[in-house]
């Protein structure tokens, strides 16, 4: 006789019996009478394995955090288009105020048998051109910081630009007040000897004055290694986007003429970037 098994729990079942001896599953006429074994139940479906999505990335479908990453990188991204495109307009000022500079004397410096003689001349438009381009840096330096210190959530790699960034905001904040105190040691040595005269070291050399070549030293050392972490922040952006455009304006930002290009390409290489997010 082929022996029969119970269609609940594939056990043998015992010719004739109503019930399942194991499981207690009432015996359909068919297992009591014989008949083959039940085919086991399908396996479920396995998991996503390795490979079988896309990996968590720019523009990809992928990970919880995906979406959130995704709005971080077109945070940063705006970030550094912004600050390119004042990188560029301040560039075009700083132009505007060389052939100024070129045209017009501020400190007219006359030789007498005496001494140098210096009288100050139109200090107002000087210093407005002079704050203008401080603040035209300084937004532009919080602008990348604010890019990097956003990536800077989601890959340590921008870490460093964004603490160096700061350092440059800081040593620009150091020129700024070490320039204007400078100014303002000349306005003093002027109104010391009064305007015409020769100068003398006991107007000249004062504590303002050294306070002044302090802060511009500091502030220049300060800005040069903040400097170079943005470089540094704007390479990696090529690398975090696969973009060359970023490390070519990155290598271009520190020849001087052609600065200028490199701020052109890290605003199209920011602008691509973000049309594609």
């Amino acid at each position: 006789m082929v022996p029969s098994f119970c269609s609940h729990c594939g056990s043998p079942v015992p010719a004739g019996a109503v019930f399942c001896p194991a499981c207690g599953a009432r015996v359909s006429p068919t297992a009591a009478g014989g008949g083959s074994a039940p085919l086991p139940a399908a396996p479920p479906p396995p998991g996503p394995w390795p490979g079988q999505y896309p990996q968590p990335g720019w523009g990809g479908p992928s990970s919880p955090n995906a979406a959130r990453e995704r709005a971080w990188d077109l945070k940063a991204l705006r970030a550094v288009r912004l600050a390119s495109v004042l990188g560029l307009v301040g560039g075009i000022a700083g132009l505007v105020a060389a052939s100024l500079l070129s045209s017009t004397s501020f400190l007219a410096v006359t030789t007498t048998s005496r001494g140098p003689s210096v009288s100050a001349q139109l200090p107002a438009m000087l210093g407005v051109i002079f704050g203008i381009a401080a603040a035209f840096g300084l937004v532009q330096l919080l602008l990348y910081r604010t890019g990097f210190h956003t990536l800077s959530e989601v890959s340590a790699e921008f870490s460093t630009p964004s603490t160096l960034a700061l350092f440059a905001i800081i040593g620009v904040l150091f020129l700024v007040a070490g320039l204007g105190l400078f100014l303002v040691a000349i306005y003093q040595a002027i109104q010391c000897v009064g305007a015409g005269n020769p100068l003398t070291v006991a107007c000249l050399v004062n504590g303002t004055l050294w306070g002044a070549v302090a802060l511009i030293v500091i502030g220049g050392i300060l800005a040069l290694v903040g400097y170079i972490g943005i470089l540094l922040g704007i390479w990696r952006l090529g690398s975090r986007f696969n973009n060359a455009l970023f490390k070519v304006g990155a290598i271009l930002l520190i020849i001087p003429y052609l600065s200028v290009v490199g701020l052109i390409l890290l605003l199209v290489g920011a602008t691509q970037e973000i049309g594609r997010g």
